[in-house]
């Protein structure tokens, strides 16, 4: 090796090393700039509920009225404190959230303790009043086909218990983001018209999907988030929500044996069984996807149901809890060039639309649409986009699969971008001084990150996280923002491609204003 090659080596790794010193350095969530205590300050919390946003804006996920729990727990010097039922800095005191004012309201002040002393925060939703911590009994409904009516939650989202925590929290003006996560498994059937209907017959044969065998009850730790399923089997199956032809049931995490029935599916006053030879364990947090083809046999009149797939993946917006119909996406199927016909043939006005979902293919004129002339836009979703090659008067540019030049620089009103399963580049300045929010997570299959591409978006305040396919990050303004956690696996993987990233990382790294921005391992 030369000497050059040996110095740049020790350069590189010197801020390897920084990178990760300074990732496990603290768990702050803060969502704003860090400032001093004056005098009795107020502990400010910020909720959301960390899921994947397919159909639902990535908004915080929840809805005007939302109610949590709130526990806050004092460190006795540099020990965690242990939550208890009552006696902690904050007892299960309720935030109501304000959606007008995007804030969340306690139902009295919670002030720090002192200039020096940290905390745990926990959160949990529904609200309810748990009498223990280590085994907080909860049941999910079984009817989840329940709507919201005179202000009372329906069954499913009473059902969908939320946790979260943020540890190891400093003395600070700031308000604290409390991400809280599903803590119970997801069942998802979705029903496929196969062969053998007439025009129009499945749209109305009925079709019922119940979820049998399952345990209801729960034991719940609200010091771990840990899920347990409590009591026995019960005798009559839970009824899923139910939105066209997907149903989902909330189930407690739990294993059921191989050769149980796992859904009863009527099709059309036929009853079928749906039976795995092995034993299936609902997974905490996950959700359980079994896509199941109906052919009719028109012979006989019966019916022959097939699973085609079935899968584990993150959990997705729910279809029918907090809000989420005032949520959706208008969704339109477009070719390149032609954005605004489609949204047109929708009997769409596209300068008031404001959540939009784009299936299809679009190209550099149709991203110049909904820059300059989609004006109410503040959610896009092009996951299921392909993006051709284009040139828009030499601003807005791209070759196929890339996210072109200043495609939404200065779009101040977009806040959420959802980006397509394909994606290789995204180019320069693409989101420059736009309005997106929370945290940014560049998806598998993106190579490269030009100049300028999230630069003076202060707006993004969560969690940076790279993926594992990032080969160059060019330019040295590429990620200029302030609060951005810097997740472990991005130090990982500027250590495996620091020769070609650490150029453009360096000013996120030295621009961020203290440690405490950095995700803690």
């Amino acid at each position: 090796m030369t000497h050059t090659n040996h110095k740049n080596f020790h350069i590189y790794t010197a801020v390897l090393m920084l990178c990760i010193l300074l990732a496990a350095c603290s768990d702050s969530l803060f969502d704003g700039d860090g400032g001093k205590l004056n005098g009795e300050d107020r502990i400010q919390l910020s909720g959301s509920i960390e899921q994947l946003a397919l159909t639902r804006v990535n908004d915080n996920g929840f809805c005007d009225g939302d109610v949590m729990g709130v526990y806050v727990v004092d460190y006795n010097g540099g020990t965690p404190g242990t939550l208890k039922p009552s006696g902690n800095r904050c007892d299960n005191v309720r935030h109501t959230f304000d959606e007008a004012n995007n804030q969340w309201e306690p139902a009295y002040d919670i002030y720090w303790k002192d200039k020096h002393t940290h905390i745990d925060v926990y959160g949990y939703y529904p609200f309810a009043n748990p009498e223990s911590i280590d085994d907080y009994q909860f049941e999910v409904q079984k009817d989840q086909s329940r709507a919201s009516a005179d202000g009372e939650m329906g069954g499913y989202e009473a059902s969908d218990f939320l946790w979260g925590k943020v540890g190891d929290v400093a003395p600070t003006t700031s308000i604290i983001r409390l991400p809280l996560f599903h803590r119970m498994s997801n069942a998802r059937v979705t029903l496929i018209q196969g062969t053998g209907f007439a025009d129009g017959e499945w749209a109305n044969t009925e079709k019922i999907v119940l979820a049998p065998n399952l345990v209801r009850k729960a034991s719940i730790d609200l010091a771990t988030g840990e899920v347990k399923p409590s009591g026995s089997v019960e005798s009559t199956a839970t009824i899923p929500s139910r939105v066209d032809d997907e149903w989902r049931a909330i189930v407690v995490p739990q294993t059921v044996s191989a050769g149980t029935t796992l859904f009863s599916i009527t099709i059309g006053g036929m009853p079928y069984k749906f039976v795995k030879n092995e034993a299936l364990t609902y997974v905490a947090g996950k959700m359980m996807n079994f896509s199941i083809r109906v052919d009719k046999k028109v012979a006989s009149g019966q019916y022959h149901l097939t699973l085609v797939n079935e899968s584990i993946t993150p959990w997705e917006n729910d279809l029918v809890s907090h809000d989420a119909t005032a949520k959706e996406y208008v969704i339109v199927n477009s070719t390149a060039g032609h954005l605004k016909e489609a949204i047109a043939a929708a009997n769409k006005d596209l300068t008031k639309l404001k959540h939009l979902k784009v299936k299809g293919t679009v190209n550099a004129y149709d991203f110049h649409i909904m820059r300059d002339s989609m004006f109410a836009l503040t959610a896009l979703n092009l996951k299921e986009v392909r993006i051709k090659a284009g040139n828009w008067k030499s601003k807005i540019m791209c070759e196929d699969d890339e996210m072109p030049t200043q495609c939404f620089e200065y779009k101040r009103l977009l806040t959420s971008i959802v980006f397509p399963d394909v994606l290789k580049k995204i180019r320069g300045s693409a989101f420059h001084a736009s309005g997106l929010s929370g945290s940014l997570n560049i998806p598998e299959g993106v190579t490269d990150i030009e100049n300028g591409a999230f630069e003076n978006i202060p707006t993004l305040n969560g969690t940076l996280s790279l993926p594992s396919t990032l080969k160059r990050i060019t330019g040295v303004n590429t990620f200029i923002v302030y609060t951005f956690r810097l997740r472990t696996e991005v130090a990982r993987r500027l250590g495996r491609n620091r020769r070609t990233m650490l150029h453009g990382l360096h000013r996120l790294l030295w621009r961020t204003e203290t440690a405490e921005t950095f995700e803690k391992t």
